[in-house]
């Protein structure tokens, strides 16, 4: 091949494969010059130039964006045209119709609302770059144009950007569909919210890809005429074993990350999940990696909860799914010990509080869970259990938390398809856009089941895509008889049928092998082996290359080899949980959770491991017929496969430039690799040659007719074209059925075709504009007419929405009379409703100076108002004259009491409706005293008359309420009261007394009652008297027979039984025995011994057996004591003589008993009775007489004397209450009413106690109400209960004095209160005040000067005389306002409109002039007063902080409140053009809304106000208003048209601030805050928005609550204060208006954060505010600059920050340099610990014992360093160290040393050198001694030594001093460390840290952790540990625990504990220190040169303002 000089051929490159040089020279064979287009010459020599191939030079053009239009094709020109095209940024290429997407690894802003209407509006597609939405347009021009269904499948490696694809190209198709709803979420929105739930739950960081999709999905979005109606998502694959299981380097899914991250800042959640800051997840916290850069998981959490608001998931349910996934959490920290079981090794669970999270959050039964972790059933028809070691125990638990993800991951793709199914539900006849976003080809080190799944659908995908691209296109043309050369291409096929070909296919034999009894991992790879060891795709693994060779096989796919490790396989594969497990959450206690596991009847065999049963073999069939997870795959997979085959496909090919995932990284082999197995270059080359485009003959005719209409077929429409230069003839051949075309043709003629319909449309749209303008000149037409009408009738309803729409006239009519004259009647319709409200308010309120101040506004209106009001107020003045008149009449009529004329009174006011006056209450309570007084008093008469007790008591008791006690009547009635009482008393006693008669208790009642009164013919006195008789009788008959049967005469005793008789016979015929057992006791026994003498004469007298059982009868009956029984035996034995024989004696002793019974009898008898009567004396006769005769013996005989007492306390009490009453002691007789009530006492004196208690209490209560009323209704309430009441008429009219002087006040008080609102309504009105207006309240206020200043409340008055000044501020005011001109200052003018302001004037007519006149006079050096006070030469902080008070106090005046902004749009401007909703519009127009504006906020041009639309569009997709894949980009763009067009960013702030005001979300606020922020950082507003802008920011700032946190909002506020008067004081010249994405990225993962920053002796060095990106590196420079030290020094600087809120010992943190950004410190362990606010300090890093020996040697000093700088930093140090000295961190070794030390401190501090000890202690020498040694010794121990030494330091420079102080210092290890006292803890592991003492000092530096003997005086390191030693440590209470590698060779790591308080110090500087290691950092250099990188630089940047 002859290659020429000056030619252009590819040379080979190690970094980019090959790379296009010119030839500059070259010899044959030999070597050879070659110039790369950067200018560098390479030579080449040898072989190398045997390979040397020519370039086509288009191959150097970036801007070929189709491959297949290079014309020399190779892989070489692919390769290179891919590289330049990514370094330029332009990531997308086509290669004919099939995209390829380089993933950048960064955003770009090509995605961005402008770029997607220009892809969605443009005709041409051609003109515009290749571009994803290029492929969604084509897919969605195709489904409508052809009325079929189009695929879209995304592929590539993992990692190569498929996702973010599919995000993209559903963010379109959803643009194209139509806009948004408006009401709510749009299907649309919803099927972009599907993503984030999707990737939470489905994509996890890989080593290859941060966002690795680890499921496959197919988006089917249904249309229907074009708009988007329901959409389906089939999910394929989760990778389950992620949950429990993670590499190295890659993480679980991301959700797991994201609730951790939320629960730690979400106190609630955090105790809802039952998470704790101790936990350490197991299943989160195994590959080492837990964050992602750049990534917030808590901000991603947020977006997945606002994504799931949007898909209808409830709280509850959001809250139901966070619960599994802790649960999973919690079910992957329990772990298992073994326990020995009958010699086997059995599993335990070690923490059972782990059994209990699970089962609270999952709803699982406790005991079987532990059973079922633990043990399995293996038995079929009983239960066998079968103990798990722990190995299967893990397997068991890991199983469960592995199917529980996978159901909760089906569960969320149902319940979003239940979501998406949109209107009408799945319809088959829908047309629809399939998306396919599939795992990619996946090769890692570890490959298992899930890579061959993985992979195995790759393979299908290639191959489907091979058939469409080379197959079917080449048997297409054989089939028309197209003539094109076959190209050969990689046919994968013999890789598909390796793996799915039944039987022997790998799938098949992966299946098989689960069935055959002991199948395992390893019998199926040697089977593999022995079935496949010929074929060409499947080889064994080399040691050389793979791992574990011994498990694995190796299949040759299309992308590579991948070997894949067997083992797990058969378990993977056979995708069950063991049943007892299903079980459990089948029978969860949660529905949801139960809900999970209904149908999901996949159950296992025993974990892996567990040896084989013969129980298990009968479940082999129920295996065999069971679907594996391969064939679930398989079979979906095919399915898959149906879809794709019946649509139209469209390709991606997403590509990955490099392995490393960064940015601008182009690996030209990786490249490479990916091009040659996705056979792209034949892809190029068969499109080049062939005809892609292939149509049938009606698909032609019907696409293209509309370029030629006269063509009648497919062929003379083609030759048509031809013959007109459409179409060239080598572009396009005719088959049989179809017509071939070229792409470029096919492109040429699309394009064509596209201008021809554009032409159609805008014939079209002429058609329709025309119609639109005549429809819109009729509704125009309408609205004025509609004015006109609404004009003449004077309906100010009509007139108002007539007025609304005449903004849609031309020039918004204002050039029209009937426009104006409708604007001028609105107007004053407003201020007549104004003044109507007025007179209805006046009228309702009835008075008098409201209804004249009413009437007097209406009649000074221009014209008078006329309205039915005025004549109705008008009226109502004379009526209430009349009333009034009336009114004061009433008085003198009560004071007389006059009934007759108070009656008639009542009737004149009744007439005139005055019922309800107060003065008529107050007369009628008269007349009703009056008529019910003199109705009582004849009430109390006839009562008298009656003697009706009753009813005469409660006539008195109502007199004495009424306090007619003084009345005679009364006087008379209460006597007599007494009479009646006394009477009834006395018969009370009589009918209890008879209630059970007995003698002594009826003689006691009669003589009570002729006591009382009670007349002796009285019928109750004359029947007890008869009973009394009766008993008398009863008693004597009793004594006669007694005496009777004791002679035992025969005669006598007969005599005597008939007489007792006749007594019984009394005693029976009175009924007041009745029920009784009144007798003659001794008549039984009497009569029975008549028989026995009757008997006895006639019987043997000699029997004396029958005397003797007599005898033992009696003697039984005084056993028992039964009265009747031994009264007959007496009888009967007195009857046989027995009183006479030897049983005499027995006789004479049961008489005496029987007598003791009747007495005792008797007795009980008369308590009884005398307690029924309640009677002190007849109780006291009746205990006298129980004592006498029982001798205090009875049963009753206790409750008689209890219950005389309490009669005797009772009538004693009475006693009392009848003194008080008589002299009515109030106080006693509250106190006996309180003791009566506990002792119940009932009485007549009690209820007139309680009486006139209560109505004393009355009088007092009214007293008080009328000496303290302060307002009418009171006052009068208690006048007329002083009336009813029946008070002295001196107390009632003292009263009215007083209501007549309070009516006065509040007349006066009503026509303040009218005037000051007539001055309202006048002085908000167009015409405002006038003189006449003002009249009334001045009036008003001079009557309130002679007024006693006491009837009118003082705020009142003050509230008038604000109101005076305030009308008369007004007056001059508009006085002011109208004289404003073009001529008035601006100063002047802006003064008079805040002043009118605020003084309530924005509706009178001058201030809308001088508005205007302002609007045309736009500020244009505001906040100059600001740059001046900078500017000035004598500036100090001191004038800056007054003119930054100044400036504020200016910006919070109301008038700068944003919605007065003078240029803002009115909101019907702002809504003008809408045909709908337009109230709502206009109601939004400064409020947040989710929906795109119609038109700017703003005036603004035709084009300005299009950018402002798409700016806006820009700011919801940033805001999370609408789902867009790259909301930083949308945020970027909008600050670009800010950054290009400055007219605009006033536009941007007010948009910012709109979707802020009234935000519901808090999410979306704060991200428009983020943008205002931005807007602030970037660009200023114009000068004329300025103070708007900070007085909404103050407003938001200042709002934080006293000793409160700030909130985000209020932190990022403050921000924007400062940076925006940074902004607004800088010259518009020096400003870098520039943003980027990192900047934008920034705000989402922390905010601005106020930095007080201190020196290490506490000196504040500055309050800054610092914005999200800037990082601890450009903090640290800045610092550099403040302190004047030399930036090179920066890297041995650290910045600190501790807590100043906690009171508890919280530790200072040094933060890291590098990647740690000030913000971040907000999501800090420390601060969600301690809380802010925090503190911020610079000093010097420790960085070991070497840092200060290097330090001192200063010959290597920078050559830029000057000598102040590097004392800047010995002066900083120097101050750090001393203070460590004082505090003990620097353990000084002796005295001498210390002294030294303190006198250098004392000499650099002190003004002279001081020579006496006294005088160096009066210094505060001590304060320089550290602690522990200024205790060792005495005070003037150390004067004298430090004295000693200030010797050495006279006539020396501060800063000689300083550097002898650092050398003294050098030789101390703890110099260079944080140094901690500590205590040897009992954790240490006990034999292996001997060599630590007990007494240590722990010594944290960047090089380790250094234990120093504290016992020791050397103080030297004794041991030392290497931060990779440590294999962890923890914090407990007070101690941190270590575990340190092996140091004695037994591998065996040890652990030490450490007891100090500073524990969390120490593990924040571990946790620094080792990360700096593990990321293999190199140990910072002391004397580093390194200047700051460019990224820091930038950040010191935007930090400068802020210093």
């Amino acid at each position: 091949m002859s290659i020429e000089i000056g030619s252009w051929v590819w040379v080979p490159d190690e970094d980019d494969y090959v790379v296009p040089a010119q030839v500059v020279s070259l010899s044959a064979g030999e070597s050879g010059k070659f110039k790369l287009q950067n200018g560098t010459v390479r030579e080449l020599s040898g072989a190398s130039l045997q390979n040397l191939q020519e370039l086509d030079t288009q191959c150097l053009d970036e801007n070929v964006s189709n491959l297949i239009g290079l014309s020399n094709l190779s892989e070489n020109a692919l390769l290179h045209n891919l590289r330049i095209r990514f370094k330029a940024d332009s990531i997308y290429t086509f290669v004919s119709s099939i995209l390829i997407a380089v993933n950048p690894f960064r955003q770009l802003p090509i995605y961005g609302v402008e770029t997607l209407e220009r892809y969605r509006s443009t005709v041409d597609k051609s003109t515009l770059p290749p571009h994803i939405f290029t492929i969604a347009d084509n897919a969605y021009k195709a489904m409508v144009t052809d009325g079929t269904s189009q695929s879209v499948v995304i592929s590539g490696e993992s990692g190569a950007g498929k996702t973010e694809s599919t995000k993209l190209l559903l963010e379109f198709l959803a643009e194209l569909s139509g806009k948004a709803n408006q009401e709510g979420d749009s299907i649309q929105q919803q099927i972009l919210q599907c993503n984030p739930v999707m990737e939470a739950f489905g994509n996890a960081k890989t080593v290859r890809n941060n966002n690795s999709s680890r499921f496959g999905k197919l988006i089917t979005i249904r249309f229907s005429h074009g708009s988007i109606k329901g959409a389906s998502i089939i999910s394929y694959l989760l990778e389950k074993s992620r949950v429990v299981h993670q590499q190295s380097g890659e993480r679980n899914y991301h959700y797991f990350y994201q609730l951790v991250a939320a629960a730690a800042v979400n106190k609630d959640l955090a105790k809802e999940l039952m998470f704790s800051e101790e936990d350490e997840h197991f299943y989160v916290s195994q590959s080492g990696v837990n964050v992602i850069e750049g990534l917030s998981d808590l901000e991603e959490y947020n977006e997945v909860q606002s994504a799931m608001e949007v898909l209808g998931m409830t709280e509850e349910m959001q809250m139901s799914v966070s619960k599994v996934v802790a649960g999973i959490l919690h079910i992957g920290n329990i772990k298992f010990d073994s326990t020995d079981t009958s010699g086997d090794v059995a599993a335990k669970i070690e923490d059972p509080s782990q059994i209990d999270k699970v089962s609270s959050l999952l709803g699982f039964n406790r005991e079987e869970l532990q059973r079922c972790l633990t043990s399995r059933n293996i038995g079929t028809r009983s239960i066998i259990t079968c103990t798990y070691t722990p190995s299967q125990a893990l397997d068991a638990r890991d199983a469960l938390s592995k199917k529980l993800y996978a159901n909760l991951f089906d569960w969320l793709i149902k319940a979003i398809n239940d979501t998406l199914e949109g209107e009408g539900g799945v319809d088959n006849n829908n047309i629809f856009i399939a998306v396919l976003d599939i795992f990619g080809f996946e090769a890692f080190e570890h490959n298992s089941f899930e890579q061959l799944c993985i992979n195995y659908c790759n393979e299908k995908l290639q191959f489907h895509f091979n058939n469409h691209i080379f197959m079917m296109e080449q048997e297409e043309y054989a089939r028309e008889g197209v003539s094109v050369a076959q190209i050969k291409f990689e046919d994968n096929q013999a890789t598909l049928d390796l793996l799915e070909v039944k039987p022997t296919g790998l799938f098949s034999m992966i299946d098989e092998e689960i069935s055959v009894p002991r199948g395992s991992d390893e019998s199926l790879l040697s089977k593999i082996f022995q079935k496949h060891s010929s074929h060409p795709n499947l080889n064994r693994a080399k040691a050389k290359v793979h791992k574990n060779v011994q498990d694995c096989f190796v299949v040759v796919h299309y992308a590579g080899e991948v070997a894949y490790n067997v083992t797990g396989f058969l378990e993977k594969n056979k995708d069950m949980l063991s049943s007892d497990l299903e079980d459990i959450g089948k029978h969860s206690t949660l529905p949801f959770v139960a809900s999970l596991f209904q149908g999901s009847g996949d159950v296992a065999q025993a974990p892996k491991d567990e040896k084989p049963l013969k129980s298990r073999r009968p479940q082999m069939s129920k295996l065999n017929k069971r679907n594996t997870l391969g064939n679930q795959f398989r079979q979906q997979l095919a399915t898959l496969m149906d879809t794709l085959n019946k649509t139209d496909p469209h390709f991606v090919r997403c590509m990955k430039p490099n392995m490393e995932k960064v940015g601008r990284k182009y690996n030209s082999q990786v490249m490479l690799a990916q091009l040659r197995y996705a056979g792209l270059l034949e892809v190029c080359r068969i499109r080049q040659m062939g005809f892609p485009n292939r149509m049938p003959f009606e698909k032609f005719m019907r696409q293209y007719l509309v370029l030629q209409p006269a063509a009648t077929s497919a062929q003379t429409l083609a030759d048509l074209l031809t013959k007109n230069g459409q179409l060239a003839s080598d572009q396009y051949v005719v088959g049989n059925t179809k017509i071939f075309l070229k792409h470029a043709a096919a492109s040429t003629l699309d394009s064509l075709r596209d201008q021809a319909y554009f032409q159609v449309a805008q014939r079209v749209q002429r058609i329709a504009r025309g119609y639109l303008r005549r429809r819109r000149y009729a509704l125009m037409h309408t609205t004025l007419l509609n004015l006109k009408k609404a004009v003449q009738e004077r309906n100010a309803a009509a007139l108002e929405d007539a007025v609304a729409q005449s903004v849609d006239l031309p020039y918004e009519g204002v050039h029209l009379p009937v426009v104006k004259e409708a604007k001028d009647l609105v107007r004053r319709f407003k201020e007549e409703s104004k003044v109507n409200k007025l007179l209805e308010e006046a009228i309702q309120e009835r008075q008098l100076a409201s209804l004249e101040g009413a009437l007097r506004t209406a009649r000074n209106m221009a014209p008078p108002l006329s309205s039915p009001l005025v004549k109705r107020a008008s009226d109502l003045v004379e009526r209430v004259k009349e009333e009034k008149a009336h009114i004061s009449s009433a008085a003198a009529l009560m004071q007389s009491k006059d009934l007759d004329k108070l009656e008639a009174w009542m009737e004149k006011a009744t007439s005139l409706d005055l019922l309800n006056s107060d003065t008529c209450r107050s007369v009628q309570a008269v007349i009703d005293r009056i008529q019910d007084e003199m109705s009582l008093l004849d009430d109390i008469e006839s009562a008298m008359a009656a003697q009706n007790l009753q009813v005469l008591s409660a006539y008195i008791a109502k007199a004495a309420e009424m306090g007619l006690d003084n009345r005679a009547v009364f006087i008379e009635a209460k006597k007599f009261q007494h009479e009646l009482e006394e009477q009834r008393s006395g018969t009370q006693a009589l009918e209890v007394a008879l209630e059970t008669p007995h003698v002594e208790s009826l003689q006691s009642a009669i003589t009570k009652a002729k006591s009382c009164g009670v007349s002796n013919t009285d019928t109750l006195m004359q029947r007890a008297v008869h009973v009394h008789d009766i008993l008398l009788k009863v008693k004597e008959s009793e004594e006669a027979l007694k005496r009777a049967v004791d002679v035992a005469v025969l005669d006598d005793l007969i005599r005597e039984v008939r007489a007792a008789e006749e007594v019984m016979s009394l005693v029976r015929n009175e009924s007041a025995f009745d029920g009784m057992s009144v007798e003659i006791q001794t008549l039984s026994s009497a009569q029975t011994l008549v028989d026995s003498l009757t008997k006895k004469k006639q019987a043997d007298d000699s029997d004396l057996k029958q005397q003797d059982e007599l005898a033992a009868n009696i003697r039984a009956a005084l056993q028992d004591k039964e009265f009747s029984y031994l009264r007959s035996m007496i009888s009967q034995a007195k009857g046989m003589g027995l009183a006479r024989g030897k049983h005499a004696a027995l006789l004479k002793e049961a008489d005496d008993v029987l007598e003791k019974m009747r007495i005792a009898m008797d007795v009980e008898m008369a308590l009884v009775a005398a307690m029924r009567m309640k009677d002190v004396s007849a109780l006291n006769a009746a205990i006298a007489k129980a004592e006498v005769s029982t001798g205090g013996s009875s049963n009753s005989l206790a409750s008689a004397v209890r219950m005389r007492d309490e009669l005797v306390r009772q009538d004693k009490i009475l006693e009392e209450i009848k003194t008080a009453l008589e002299s009515k002691n109030v106080l006693a007789l509250d106190r006996l009413l309180q003791v009566a009530d506990e002792l119940k006492i009932a009485s007549r004196f009690v209820d007139d106690a309680r009486i006139l208690v209560g109505r004393e209490g009355n009088v007092a209560g009214v007293q008080k109400l009328l000496s303290e009323a302060n307002d009418l209704q009171t006052l009068s309430e208690a006048i007329d209960k002083a009336i009813q009441l029946g008070l002295s008429d001196e107390i009632v009219e003292a009263a009215r004095a007083r209501h007549a002087k309070l009516s006065a006040g509040s007349s006066i008080a009503e026509e303040l209160k009218s005037a000051m609102k007539n001055l309202e309504v006048v002085g908000m009105s167009e015409n405002g005040v006038c003189e006449d207006d003002i009249e009334p309240l001045r009036n008003a206020l001079k009557q309130v000067e002679v007024s006693d200043d006491s009837v009118l409340p003082t705020s009142l008055k003050k509230q008038a005389e604000d109101a005076l000044a305030l009308a008369t501020k007004q007056l001059e005011l508009q006085g002011t306002l109208s004289q404003i001109s073009d001529l008035t200052p601006l100063v002047e003018i802006k003064k008079a409109l805040r002043t009118s302001a605020d003084a309530g004037l924005k509706n009178f007519k001058g201030f809308a002039i001088a508005t205007a006149i302002l609007k045309r006079q736009q500020d244009e050096s505001g906040g100059a007063d600001m740059q001046r006070v900078m500017a000035d030469e004598e500036f100090t902080m001191e004038k800056f902080d007054q003119a930054k008070e100044e400036l504020y106090q200016e910006a919070r005046q109301p008038i700068y409140v944003f919605s007065n902004y003078v240029n803002l749009r009115t909101p019907e401007e702002f809504a003008k053009g809408s045909m709908l909703n337009k109230r709502k519009i206009m109601d939004n127009f400064l409020k947040h809304q989710k929906s795109p504006i119609g038109r700017s906020l703003t005036n603004l041009s035709n084009d300005d106000n299009r950018n402002a639309i798409i700016a806006f569009k820009s700011l919801l997709g940033y805001c999370g208003d609408k789902a867009v894949t790259f909301p930083a980009s949308q945020a970027l763009d909008f600050l670009q048209i800010g950054v290009n067009n400055p007219l605009l960013r006033n536009e941007l702030y007010l948009q910012a601030i709109k979707q802020i005001n009234c935000n519901p979300s808090s999410y979306a606020q704060a991200r428009a805050f983020h943008v205002l922020c931005l807007c602030c950082d970037v660009f200023p507003p114009m000068p004329d928005l300025y103070y708007y802008v900070l007085n909404f920011l103050l407003s938001h700032a200042e709002s934080v609550a006293q000793g409160a946190d700030p909130t985000p909002i209020q932190q990022m506020a403050a921000y924007a204060l400062v940076r925006i008067q940074a902004m607004h004081n800088t010259d518009p010249e020096n400003i870098n208006f520039t943003v980027d994405v990192e900047a934008v990225e920034a705000y989402s993962a922390r905010l601005p954060t106020l930095a007080k920053v201190y020196s290490p002796d506490d000196l504040l060095l500055g309050e800054l505010l610092v914005a999200p990106d800037v990082d601890v590196e450009a903090l640290i420079m800045l610092l550099c600059q403040i302190l004047g030290i030399h930036l090179s020094r920066r890297s041995i600087l650290g910045l600190y920050v501790v807590t100043t809120k906690s009171n508890a010992l919280a530790p200072m943190t040094l933060l890291p340099d590098k990647d740690f950004f000030i913000g971040d410190i907000c999501q800090a362990p420390l601060l969600q610990k301690y809380g802010r606010p925090l503190k911020f300090y610079i000093r010097r890093k420790l960085l070991g014992p070497s840092s200060m020996t290097q330090f001192v040697q200063l010959s290597d000093v920078d050559e830029e360093e000057t000598e102040e700088q590097m004392q800047a930093l010995i002066d900083l140090t120097f101050t750090q160290l001393a203070l460590r000295v004082a505090d003990d961190s620097i353990k000084i070794p002796d005295d001498k040393t210390m002294a030294h030390l303190a006198a250098i401190q004392l000499a650099t501090e002190a003004e002279y050198i001081p020579g006496r000890v006294d005088i160096a202690l009066g210094q505060g020498c001590l304060n320089f001694v550290s602690e522990s040694m200024k205790e060792a010794q005495t005070p003037e121990y150390w004067g004298k030594l430090i004295a000693d030494a200030l010797h050495k330091c006279v006539n020396r420079d501060d800063d000689e001093l300083k550097r002898e102080y650092l050398s003294l210092l050098e030789p101390l290890p703890s110099a260079g460390m944080h140094t901690y006292m500590c205590i040897k803890g009992s954790g240490c592991s006990p034999g292996k840290t001997s060599h630590i003492p007990d007494e240590v000092i722990l010594g944290v530096d960047e090089s380790g952790l250094h234990f120093i003997n504290g016992e020791s005086d050397d103080l030297q390191v004794q041991f030392t540990a290497r931060y990779l030693e440590i294999r962890k440590f923890s914090v407990k209470a007070s101690s941190i625990r270590f575990t340190f590698d092996a140091i004695d060779g037994s591998g065996v790591p040890y652990e030490v504990e450490l007891v100090t308080p500073l524990n969390e110090e120490i593990a924040q500087y571990c946790i620094i220190y080792r990360q700096s290691h593990h990321r293999g950092e190199a140990r910072v250099s002391v004397q580093g040169k390194t200047g700051p990188t460019a990224a820091a630089q930038s950040r010191l940047e935007k930090l400068a303002a802020l210093k």
